[in-house]
Formats: C-alpha cells, structure tokens, sequence
C-alpha cells in the first residue's frame, strides 16, 4: 500500500493524499488495483478507503433505516425509512412513487420484509398491548431460566410438577413484594398524580405523568368524543363510558392518556387519573 501526497497536479485543491492498492507478483512485478483519495491518514479515514469502495454497502446506515421503520408509530415514519433505504441502496432520493428495486439487498427486503410489514413493524401492531416490550428478549431468557431446571430425561408429570411448583414460588415472591412496605418521592406531582401514584407501579407512572404534562400542555383541542391534538395533529376518538381512547399509547400500554385525562377533567368527574379507588360522580 502506498499514499501519494499529491496527484493531478492543478486539480488537487482540498490536497487530499492518494491512498493506492498495489499487488505485488513474482520478480517484484506489481499491479495497482485500487485508487482512494482521503483526507488525512486517521483511523477512520484509512477505514473507509479500505472498506468502502464505490459501491459498498452503508451497513450503519441501511440498520439505522431498518430501526425507524421497525419503530415507526404511522405511515410516514415507516416511509421516511424506507425511502431512506432506497437512497442508500439505489440512490434513490426523490419524491414520489417509489420504483421497482434494483440492489439485490432491497429487492429481497421488498419481498421477503415490507409485504409482511403488519408483522414487525410498531405502527402496524398498533391493536396489540406489548406495554413497551417489542423483542422476544424475556421470553427467550424465561425459557433459559426453565431449561437449567428441567432435564431432557425429566418425565412429563415431573415437568408438570415441577412448572407448577415455579409458579406458586414466583407468585408468593411478588406478592411479597408487592405489599412491602415503603415510601415514593415524586418531585413535580401535583395533587392528582401524587393521589394515582399509589395505585401503579413507579414505571407506569412515570409514563402516564409523561402524558399528564401533554394533558396540562393544553394539546388537545375541539369536542369531548372527536378530539384533536395539537402535539401530534391527529384525531382520536375517547370513549366516555370506559375512558379508552384509539390513540397508539392507550392501545399498546393499556395506560391512561392525555387525551381520556381531558376528558375526565372536562366532565369534572374524580381526579383519580386511573379510575380506581373511588366513583366518578
């Protein structure tokens, strides 16, 4: 390898240096097979002049466009990923409808990956209650936790037995620690989230004081069961008899939102953001 400090006298003007690949043959002979100007001789400089040729792969950036499609809470973020993937493979960057693929990476994405998008992608499963858990990550550790108990020589009712046995020991250790005894300090609460605070676990709580501030915000505007907010300029229908709303964070995390807190404080019924523990007359 050798590095040229310059090259096309007179056309050089950023003086960047000449990064070259040269193999060597027998009897010294040697065949340069690959040019690269880069900027200075730094790590990342030298990576990119080794790794990434002219048509190589943004790996980084084709996970990234993966992440905001698989993340995406509507259409237009999943498409603002996917386009960015076709800017990254093909080089597609204009508006409009998108073309047939050509890199054999986004053809295969296209087939196998966004026909069955209502499958992985976030805003899609919007009908599902992950509350917040989208990998299988728990599930494949639960499984791993079981498979260091039960043997493969194990009979079936020993199994059994044994899986029941688990269940009974995890229930009694939760519902211990459910009922310790113990105190919360929430800075910032006022009066009505302070009243809820005892009734939900610190980390359903901080994400419904999350929605509490948007509701104080003054988000959201027009009628009690048609609301529209300003924050996200979406319509959401609140059902008043229930308090549920079709908004993306009730229907996933089964926790009040903003908008059904609206509602509640507009129909002046218990400042019980949860509905628990008293009437709403």
């Amino acid at each position: 390898m050798k590095s040229h400090a310059g090259f096309d006298s007179g056309t050089n003007a950023s003086k960047y240096k000449l990064f070259s690949f040269v193999i060597d043959a027998v009897f010294g002979h040697g065949q340069y097979v690959q040019h690269a100007p880069i900027e200075n001789e730094s790590h990342a400089s030298m990576s990119k002049a080794v790794y990434e040729g002219r048509n190589a792969v943004n790996v980084d950036g084709v996970e990234d466009a993966v992440d905001l499609m698989v993340k995406a809470q509507d259409d237009k973020e999943y498409d603002r990923g996917l386009r960015y993937m076709y800017y990254l493979l093909d080089g597609f960057g204009e508006k409009g409808e998108l073309p047939e693929p050509k890199h054999p990476l986004l053809v295969y994405f296209m087939r196998n990956w966004d026909a069955c998008k209502d499958m992985w992608a976030v805003y899609e499963r919007g009908h599902v209650a992950h509350l917040g858990s989208h990998t299988n990550n728990r599930l494949e550790s639960a499984w791993g936790d079981l498979k260091q108990i039960l043997r493969p020589e194990m009979e079936l009712d020993e199994c059994v037995e044994t899986l029941i046995l688990l269940q009974s020991t995890g229930e009694l250790e939760y519902t211990s620690q459910f009922h310790v005894v113990g105190s919360r300090h929430y800075r910032g609460a006022d009066d009505v989230l302070l009243r809820s605070a005892s009734l939900v676990s610190p980390h359903a709580f901080n994400l419904v004081q999350w929605e509490y501030e948007l509701f104080k915000g003054g988000g959201v505007i027009d009628i009690i069961l048609q609301l529209t907010s300003q924050t996200t300029e979406k319509e959401y229908v609140v059902n008043v008899a229930t308090y549920t709303c079709s908004c993306f964070f009730m229907r996933t995390m089964l926790l009040p939102c903003h908008h059904t807190i609206f509602v509640r404080s507009k129909l002046k019924k218990n400042t019980n953001i949860f509905g628990l523990g008293g009437s709403d007359a």
